[in-house]
């Protein structure tokens, strides 16, 4: 039993979302998202990409409780739908799954890292083939797991994501894909190349268009364009810093400014996630002159960037690095570079808040939350200013659902019955051949697996010891078995049968 809503028609004058991105399994446990579920005080969670990663155990993250499956870097579609199915066992996660609606845009590890449309820094074509079948497998499983649907658009084989939201007429969301849709490889052209596409031509149509129409026509208060990477300019002793940031196309970012000023479309909020630190940025427009205090120089624009739910910073020293960027950066009004947590996104009629709040410790599931910092822009500005003090609500939300432990398919047992097996999840289904079951044991077992056709005679039997207690896997080979429909039964050496599983076998 979960709780949902659905975005508002007609006037209102207050919206509260939390905002999160970089939730990685190996790297801790997901202590914001649980904090975050037992808030109550905000409409919904968007994630900002990154909400899986690619890699396999200790590769990127090695925390000895929070082993991956598979454990490998995933390539093939099998891999991909078993590392969702993984994430999922997670009880925080499950937990904010079920108490809130999700927005959603992937970034590049829902792929593989640093990707762009033809390739990816992690992907090497001789030991893990064409690029393009990893990404249409990555973008299958996506789509299949994440609560939201493709764009229906039969002229694009590759599944947008971009699309827009408006809460009222208070704020129109925008879903931008600046990763997998038409980005160029960023090593490839001068970064202010006019021939280097970060959106591509047909979305920045799309994103121009919409942005006019929402101020010009619609009269909605707040545009907010959800962003994997960061918008603003990033410079270290006069060199760009991170050319997978907008900072490696400013040729588009040029253009799409000059458009947001030409047509004096203001009240623009970029929200940003991809870096694993915490970021308040002016955007300024060099054809308005130098960046100056109070928005002389600024492009109506201002970026609030998240930290991350688990994945490692990126650190620069800390605070001694943080100040080094706003020295050299002073658009960059704040950065954090060092803790882990999420932002709470607070609005109405007269201002846009950003709420920092950073959790203590992923190492275990013992935390404290505290807030850090908040900053915020006043309607018709182009500037952020700090907050005192961080948002509150005064709006009555539901109360939260009982968590309740899933018991997978065909296993319908209480919270309090004491069994001690329970199947969570089998896949593929259909399945070609290999078949995969995920289940929990709270005691040593040894347990029999028999498949039988629809008729009842068994096609296959094994027995297995399993000595851990915890979440177990099991891999079948059922590519012997003809066509058709099967079922597995799992059952104790008592022969009391704890789980029964329906497959097709393609």
């Amino acid at each position: 039993m979960g709780r949902t809503k659905t975005a508002i028609l007609g006037p209102i004058d207050h919206l509260r979302f939390a905002m999160v991105h970089g939730s990685n399994y190996n790297n801790g446990y997901f202590n914001a998202f649980r904090d975050l579920a037992e808030r109550n005080d905000f409409e919904f969670v968007f994630h900002l990409g990154d909400y899986i990663y690619e890699y396999g155990s200790g590769q990127y993250g090695n925390h000895p409780d929070r082993w991956l499956v598979p454990n490998h870097d995933i390539v093939t579609l099998d891999d991909y739908r078993a590392r969702y199915s993984h994430y999922r066992l997670d009880p925080d996660l499950r937990y904010i799954h079920q108490q809130y609606p999700w927005y959603a845009i992937w970034d590049d590890h829902e792929i593989a890292n640093d990707a762009w449309v033809g390739g990816a820094e992690n992907h090497d074509p001789a030991t893990q083939g064409d690029f393009l079948v990893r990404k249409a497998a990555a973008i299958q499983a996506y789509f299949e797991w994440m609560p939201l649907r493709p764009v229906n658009d039969p002229s694009n084989p590759n599944n947008y994501i971009r699309k827009t939201v408006n809460w009222g007429n208070l704020a129109f969301l925008i879903f931008l894909d600046t990763r997998n849709e038409a980005r160029m490889d960023p090593g490839d052209l001068a970064n202010d190349s006019p021939d280097k596409k970060l959106l591509g031509e047909a979305q920045y149509q799309w994103l121009t268009q919409n942005l006019y129409n929402s101020y010009h026509e619609d009269n909605i208060k707040w545009r907010i364009i959800a962003n994997q990477v960061m918008f603003a300019p990033l410079e270290i002793f006069g060199w760009t810093a991170n050319k997978d940031q907008w900072d490696g196309y400013k040729h588009e970012r040029q253009r799409l400014l000059n458009f947001i000023t030409g047509w004096n479309i203001k009240n623009n909020v970029i929200i940003t996630g991809d870096i694993h630190t915490a970021w308040a940025n002016d955007i300024p427009n060099p054809i308005l002159g130098n960046y100056g205090n109070n928005g002389q120089g600024c492009a109506n624009a201002v970026e609030f960037i998240c930290t991350s739910i688990t994945s490692p910073s990126t650190n620069f020293g800390g605070g001694i690095g943080a100040s080094a960027i706003m020295w050299q950066n002073n658009h960059v009004k704040w950065v954090e570079l060092v803790n882990r947590g999420y932002s709470i996104l607070d609005i109405n009629n007269n201002r846009f808040q950003c709420d920092y709040y950073f959790i203590d410790n992923i190492n275990s599931t013992s935390y404290n939350r505290y807030w850090e910092k908040s900053w915020y822009l006043q309607d018709n500005e182009n500037f952020v200013r700090e907050a005192m003090y961080p948002s509150l609500s005064d709006d009555i939300l539901p109360d939260l659902v009982p968590e309740t432990p899933y018991q997978g398919e065909n296993n319908p047992v209480s919270v309090d019955d004491k069994r001690n097996f329970i199947l969570l999840s089998g896949f593929p289904n259909p399945t070609n051949g290999k078949f995969f079951i995920q289940f929990h044991l709270d005691t040593d077992s040894e347990l029999i697996f028999n498949v039988y056709e629809l008729s009842g005679k068994k096609v296959f039997s094994k027995k297995e010891l399993f000595v851990k207690c915890d979440i177990q896997y099991m891999n079948f080979e059922f590519s012997t078995l003809n066509s058709g429909k099967y079922i597995l039964e799992i059952a104790n050496t008592n022969y009391e049968i704890l789980a029964i599983k329906h497959f097709i076998k393609e």
